[in-house]
């Protein structure tokens, strides 16, 4: 079907199509491509997405590639569902170059409004938790990492000052995968960003000692300011949602062992990162006890 589709749509006949979750891993004629699913809560970026990238694409020419439909379209959708194509190159590209025109910039590619957007994904966690019953081992978690989240709004709003802090293009997520600049995974905010959502994925799937955290942090040369950002940004349990939200979406979602342990273990894990002597000295109020 998938086949047709690309036939249909873009007249590209694929030599090898693979299904991947949502997606679609494509090769045509050793070139590759990925066939990607919108979630429709990403709707509303459609038009920021293509803002981005096209951005991205004055700075860097050979950026991965959206392919347009024959109807000149960046996106299509068959079944109810929306996709776009992508064409990706193997190598890493530094998008520090990419300089943001904020004045060009629409509300909704904003990502830097951290606190309102955490209420909102509370809010809408909150509705779909209270509204079922606790069937999940991720169940038992979730008071708590709203507990967490609603701290790390109180920070942002009380004690974060904006003034020394520096936008840039960033990621949505810490994506190990080969489409890690992947033109849906770019966003524009506070350049603590990538640096925070690296350390909770390393700490959740792998493993990362306070002085590896220490080195990238003075290696990113951040100022006082974006220390404290960095911090609170550490407090909002970002990949605990996103597992949250894997577990509604997959009736048959089980929390690993492995995981589930270091979920266990993250507020001992934050309370090593506020005691070093290093980050204590700028947020000695983060985590009190």
């Amino acid at each position: 079907m998938i086949k047709n589709i690309l036939i249909y749509y873009y007249s590209v006949c694929p030599t090898f199509c693979r299904r991947v979750v949502n997606n679609y891993s494509i090769e045509v004629d050793g070139r590759s491509f990925w066939l990607m699913y919108i979630n429709p809560f990403e709707y509303n970026r459609l038009s920021d997405i293509i803002f981005l990238y096209e951005m991205c694409l004055s700075f860097i020419p050979d950026f991965h590639h959206i392919v347009r439909a024959k109807s000149g379209d960046f996106f299509i959708s068959f079944k109810g569902n929306t996709y776009v194509l992508v064409e990706f190159f193997k190598k890493h590209y530094n998008l520090d170059t990419v300089l943001v025109d904020m004045n060009k910039m629409s509300i909704s590619l904003k990502t830097y409004m951290w606190s309102s957007l955490w209420r909102h994904k509370i809010d809408y966690l909150e509705n779909y938790y209270n509204s079922k019953k606790i069937t999940k081992s991720i169940d038992f978690y979730f008071d708590y990492f709203v507990g967490l989240a609603e701290n790390a709004i109180y920070l942002f709003n009380t004690f974060f000052e904006n003034k020394n802090c520096e936008l840039a293009v960033q990621h949505r997520r810490y994506i190990t995968e080969s489409f890690y600049d992947n033109p849906l995974n770019l966003v524009v905010d506070y350049r603590v960003r990538d640096l925070a959502e690296f350390i909770k994925s390393e700490y959740l799937y792998s493993n990362l000692s306070i002085d590896e955290i220490l080195k990238m942090v003075k290696l990113e040369k951040f100022g006082n300011s974006e220390i404290k950002l960095l911090m609170i940004r550490l407090l909002y349990p970002s990949c605990f949602f996103d597992l949250y939200e894997k577990s509604i979406r997959e009736d048959d979602f089980v929390l690993k062992h492995s995981v589930e342990v270091k979920l266990k273990n993250y507020p001992l894990f934050l309370r090593k990162i506020s005691q070093h002597s290093f980050f204590k000295r700028y947020f000695d109020f983060w985590i009190s006890s």
